[in-house]
């Protein structure tokens, strides 16, 4: 369907209570549900090729050109194709960080006629602002821990905080701590399967190692902005720290797919819908469009403090 569904059971199920054991014993009343919806935002991804372009060399031909113009045109519509599938994955992960930092995030474009707010209701005390002499920069290098500080912020989480994401500056901060600095392990981490996973996006990702059982993780992820196509942006700010854990996943969701030629090509479920047509004949254009209607959740959303 165009929107989709949330189901949460709300609260907990509260400790069993004694009985005697030839006594019938008493029913609980079943927790029931909330269900809330909300139509994603609808996201169309369209490229052409220009003909000029399939007339001369294309970036990585040899100087006087080998490629025919049918190479060529097949070889932009496939940079065309992956240009809108990489599009879609940024605005993805996009909202992935978001839920994942703030639990929210607002869907707009110029064809949205309002806002749309995805909201999973995180608790205010998970969103901590370090303010005036509590702040970590106000603090003294030699002689300040900021473990009680870390360990507070976690007992806010709903859940086993084993990995802590941040900026570069604010990893800076917390590492000037000469207190921090002799409880880090830096041995497990440089064998740790996480930096095995990640060692390719260095540039990106480092993981610094283990502060006690907990993963350290500074990245510099970036992405295009999408209103000048150009500015690149930090996905979780330098000066931000995000405690999680590593077992919670989110959810992808995906509204229904808006074109019929999905429907007369048969597709009954999917989150990508890639396709390819001709318009005019005086003269001629190809486009490509890859369509999608992507909603990232968070279902356990108290589980991150950031």
């Amino acid at each position: 369907s165009k929107k989709v569904y949330l189901d949460e059971i709300p609260g907990q199920a509260a400790m069993a209570v004694y009985c005697a054991p030839r006594v019938s014993g008493k029913v609980d009343k079943t927790r029931g549900h909330l269900t809330s919806s909300f139509e994603p935002g609808y996201v169309k991804s369209k490229h052409t090729v220009d003909l000029q372009a399939t007339l001369a060399r294309r970036a990585g031909e040899q100087p006087l050109g080998d490629m025919t113009p049918q190479d060529r045109f097949e070889q932009y519509t496939m940079q065309n194709l992956d240009d809108e599938e990489q599009a879609i994955l940024q605005l993805e992960e996009y909202q992935c960080v978001q839920m994942a930092l703030y639990g929210k995030y607002t869907m707009s474009g110029d064809n949205l006629p309002e806002p749309i707010e995805v909201d999973t209701g995180r608790r205010p005390e998970n969103h901590i602002v370090q303010a005036g002499a509590g702040r970590w920069s106000q603090q003294d290098a030699d002689t300040y821990d900021p473990t009680h500080d870390l360990d507070a912020y976690a007992d806010n989480s709903s859940g086993t905080v084993d990995v802590m994401v941040m900026g570069s500056k604010a990893w800076r901060e917390l590492n000037r701590f000469k207190l921090f600095r002799e409880k880090f392990d830096t041995k497990r981490g440089s064998l740790s399967l996480a930096e095995l996973g990640l060692k390719d996006l260095g540039k990106w990702v480092s993981i610094k190692g283990y502060y006690g059982d907990v993963m350290i993780i500074v990245t510099k992820n970036k992405f295009i902005d999408p209103v000048d196509k150009k500015t690149q942006r930090l996905y979780v700010p330098e000066n931000g720290l995000l405690m999680a854990s590593l077992g919670i996943q989110g959810v992808m969701m995906y509204g229904v797919i808006q074109n019929i030629k999905a429907v007369k090509e048969g597709m009954e479920e999917g989150d990508r819908f890639v396709s390819q047509w001709e318009e005019g004949g005086d003269p001629a254009d190809i486009y490509t469009m890859t369509e999608t209607s992507p909603a990232a959740v968070q279902p356990d959303t108290n589980a991150f403090v950031f």
